[in-house]
């Protein structure tokens, strides 16, 4: 996906989800807190609009 993403065959967000992804499920909690991750707050569902 991140190498779909550097050709820009698949949006910014697939691979930002995919990471997302199993950050939480092996529980990272310092990757949890990173900006980059989570840039919206979940209230505004603006994770779509790159």
């Amino acid at each position: 996906m991140i190498d779909q993403c550097g050709h820009e065959l698949v949006p910014l967000i697939v691979p930002v989800t995919l990471l997302n992804h199993y950050v939480l499920k092996y529980k990272q909690t310092y990757l949890k807190k990173q900006f980059y991750l989570n840039t919206q707050p979940m209230e505004l569902k603006l994770r779509n609009q790159v």
